[in-house]
C-alpha cells in the first residue's frame, strides 16, 4: 500500500490526513505547505490531489471526467501537472485548480507531464505509444509559445543535437 505522508520535525512523519489506502504523494511546494499525488477512489480509478495543513485534501478535476494523477508542481503550488484520462491519457497542467490538456505528439496515444517549471512556462514528460517502450523520441518539451514539441526537435530550434540515448527522467 503506498500512503502519501508528511514529515516535520514537531510531528515526525505523519499520515496525510483524509487520504487512506492507495494515495502516494509525488511533490511538495518549497516551503513544504503543499503536498501533490494520486488517490484510488471507490471506483477504482485515480484522481489528482492537493492537499495542505490548512485546506485538507482537495481534488483536481480532471478533463473528461476520468482518472486523474498529479506528478509535480511550481515552487509556489500554483502550477501542477500530471495527466488526466478518459479512454486516452493527456499531459495536464493544472493552473490554480483549472485543468489544461497539453496535447500529445503525433503518432502516440497517450501522455503524461512529469515535472514544470516555477513560473508554470515549460512542462516535460512522455508519450507512450500502445505496447511500446519510452524512448528518447518519446519525451516532450511544452511551452505556450510552441506547444508540444519532440525532446529532440526543441533542441534542434536551439541548435543542440540531442544525445543519442538521452532520457530527461
Amino acid at each position: 500500500v503506498y500512503e502519501g505522508f508528511v514529515w516535520t520535525p514537531q510531528g515526525g512523519l505523519q499520515p496525510l490526513p483524509g487520504l487512506g489506502g492507495f494515495s502516494p504523494a509525488n511533490g511538495v511546494s518549497a516551503d513544504g505547505t503543499k503536498v501533490i499525488g494520486l488517490r484510488r477512489t471507490p471506483r477504482d480509478t485515480t484522481e489528482a490531489y492537493i492537499w495542505s495543513a490548512d485546506s485538507g485534501i482537495m481534488v483536481l478535476s480532471s478533463l473528461n471526467g476520468g482518472s486523474s494523477q498529479a506528478y509535480d508542481m511550481s515552487a509556489d503550488g500554483r502550477f501542477v501537472v500530471g495527466l488526466s484520462a478518459d479512454e486516452s491519457g493527456r499531459a495536464t497542467i493544472w493552473t490554480n485548480g483549472t485543468p489544461r490538456s497539453l496535447g500529445v505528439l503525433e503518432n502516440f496515444v497517450d501522455s503524461r507531464a512529469i515535472s514544470v517549471s516555477d513560473d508554470g512556462s515549460i512542462v516535460t514528460g512522455y508519450c507512450i505509444v500502445v505496447n511500446g517502450p519510452v524512448g528518447p523520441d518519446d519525451q516532450f518539451v511544452w511551452t505556450e509559445a510552441w506547444g508540444m514539441l519532440g525532446v529532440t526537435e526543441f533542441l534542434g530550434r536551439y541548435g543542440i543535437d540531442a544525445p543519442a540515448g538521452m532520457y530527461l527522467g
